[in-house]
């Protein structure tokens, strides 16, 4: 009997500390990572690599579920212990980044890799290749609501060509490769995006909370082979892209470059800076798309080719500079007539060396024309104030004018005032310009000292 009792003793001793081994997570979850590193080694060396035996992540392109699971848990102990760098051994990894929603969603859970404040994710020469599927709404990358975070060195791959577009009745255009929401301080560098159903990056707010992206930089990447945009731009403030290739953008609307659209009320853009990038090979033809509620954006020292600048019913200030655009179409276009006193757009093209491109403006309050070489082009003007200065135009192919400039659809007693002074006119071709003058709305002077104010007035000395 008293053996029994002995026994039972124990086995209710054995229990107790069971449960309370159980009940201390901290403790139990110590016991299991030491039992772990014990078996694979440290998670992450001190070189920042990723073990993935430890996180039970494939680096061979197989088990979708577990190497995206194994990454994240990885992202996450970097986060919990203070690591602020962590890489990939080389490899291809298969992620799953479906989102449930059936369209692109501020609010949508996370997708994909995510990625968490205060990290740089190496993917040191890997390639993340998102699984074959039939949903609407993907992202191999997840940057939502973080700030410090940086993504470089490797391959983003969508399903394009393996996506089944039958299942859902849908365009299926928000595949995307980067998914940037409501974060600042993020840096995309050096990382090939291609092969997605929607956009290689999208950068927007995050509705839940309010926040728009800020200082956002994406430099030396390629992107390309994606169905809808190369970046989307939807909200945000103090964002650079430069230096990077992008083409082969084709498949569902808009199919830009560069799309910047704030597509609701209450969403901006502003201070953008599209830097020493390069551009072509567009569906719709459009390299750069400057749309709506848009404030101070610079589009300077790029190689556009075949591409097209397009904007319209913007709000603010666009800088088009010190560019080569050969073979496309710059076209600024307010498509309302409206009184020109109620609005202060700005488009200034200066120093560009333009070929092949014709330019279009039409109904705009403020633009300016300046110290541009443009060869083979239709350059033409409708209602709208225009400084037109130091221009070269030369043509080699039969045209009627290089230049010119008329009015459409003018608002009763509306003014407009051309501003032209110094432009030269050079080849066998050129017939100079034809200004369609009436002086009951159209001022022409022919001032450099007046012309000159004008340019002050809207930007003052800035680049000129």
């Amino acid at each position: 009997m008293k053996k029994k009792m002995i026994i039972f003793a124990t086995l209710i001793f054995i229990f107790v500390i069971l449960i309370l081994i159980m009940s201390n997570s901290k403790f139990f979850e110590e016991v299991y990572y030491n039992a772990k590193i014990k078996l694979y080694g440290i998670p992450i060396s001190e070189d920042g690599t990723i073990n993935n035996s430890f996180f039970s992540i494939k680096s061979d392109g197989t088990d979708a579920d577990a190497t995206t699971k194994g990454i994240n848990e990885a992202i996450e102990y970097a986060k919990k212990n203070n690591i602020e760098y962590i890489k990939l051994m080389k490899g291809i990894y298969l992620i799953d980044g479906i989102s449930k929603s059936t369209i692109y969603d501020e609010t949508a859970t996370k997708k994909g890799i995510i990625m968490m404040s205060n990290i740089t994710f190496d993917l040191n020469g890997s390639t993340l290749k998102h699984i074959k599927n039939s949903a609407v709404n993907y992202a191999v990358i997840s940057i939502t609501d973080e700030s410090n975070v940086k993504v470089c060195n490797g391959k983003i791959e969508g399903d394009r060509y393996e996506h089944d577009y039958e299942s859902r009745k849908s365009t299926h255009e928000w595949g995307f490769g980067i998914d940037i929401k409501g974060s600042n301080q993020v840096e995309i560098v050096n990382v090939q995006i291609e092969k997605t159903t929607g956009d290689g990056i999208m950068i927007g707010d995050y509705v839940i909370n309010g926040k728009v992206a800020e200082n956002i930089n994406v430099s030396n990447c390629n992107i390309n082979d994606c169905r809808r945009q190369g970046i989307s731009i939807t909200s945000g403030k103090n964002i650079k892209i430069y230096q990077n290739e992008i083409f082969g953008i084709y498949g569902t609307e808009p199919q830009s470059g560069i799309d910047i659209e704030p597509y609701a009320n209450l969403q901006e853009v502003s201070n953008v800076i599209i830097s020493e990038n390069i551009f072509y090979d567009f569906g719709t033809g459009r390299a750069i798309s400057i749309l709506g509620n848009s404030h101070e954006i610079s589009v300077e020292n790029n190689l556009i080719q075949n591409g097209n600048i397009i904007s319209s019913s913007f709000t603010g200030k666009i800088f088009i500079d010190n560019n080569k655009i050969y073979k496309g179409q710059i076209w600024i276009c307010e498509s309302q007539i409206k009184n020109l006193e109620d609005r202060t757009e700005i488009i200034a093209i200066r120093n560009n060396d333009i070929k092949e491109t014709d330019i279009t403006l039409v109904n705009l309050p403020n633009a300016i024309l300046i110290n541009n070489k443009i060869s083979d082009c239709k350059t033409i003007i409708a209602s709208s104030n225009v400084a037109i200065k130091n221009n070269l135009f030369t043509t080699t192919d039969k045209q009627d004018y290089a230049l010119e400039y008329f009015l459409i659809n003018s608002i009763e007693t509306q003014k407009y005032n051309l501003f032209i002074y110094g432009n030269l006119y050079e080849g066998e071709y050129t017939k100079d310009e034809n200004i369609t003058e009436d002086n009951s709305f159209l001022e022409i002077h022919n001032s450099e000292q007046l012309t000159d104010i004008f340019i002050n007035k809207l930007i003052g000395d800035k680049n000129r």
